[in-house]
């Protein structure tokens, strides 16, 4: 499973790709991800998460506008504000909402919106 650190809003983001077809998705005390698919009701694989303790947010076409501005960097252009367009870093792209914004994030770390899944880090 390809995995990706990101960072924003002062908090700590782990964004993991899970296999196509995943329909659960949990933490087992905040250290190991584990993941199922179809009807199995057991953990079919998992991997050990960074130290610290980490919870799941939820698989990122799953997540509302809420949840997503809590993921991705806020953008001031002029008197509006806006969110980070990853695509574009270094230029004056920005983003209307920030789901939009959040698939720009998968994409700009190669994964897939449908099969990411985020975790954010407790202090």
């Amino acid at each position: 499973m390809k995995t990706s650190t990101h960072q924003a809003n002062n908090n700590h983001f782990l964004m993991v790709e899970v296999p196509e077809g995943t329909t659960r998705v949990f933490t087992n005390n905040g250290h190991t991800l584990w993941h199922a698919s179809g009807e199995q009701e057991y953990p079919k694989a998992y991997i050990q998460l960074p130290p610290g303790k980490w919870v799941e947010i939820g698989l990122a076409s799953d997540l509302t506008e809420e949840q997503a501005a809590e993921i991705v960097e806020p953008k001031q252009y002029g008197e509006h504000d806006f969110y980070q367009h990853y695509l574009y870093p270094a230029d004056d792209s920005c983003m209307v909402f920030a789901e939009s914004s959040l698939l720009t994030l998968c994409k700009s770390k190669g994964m897939r919106p449908n099969t990411t899944v985020f975790l954010k880090r407790l202090n």
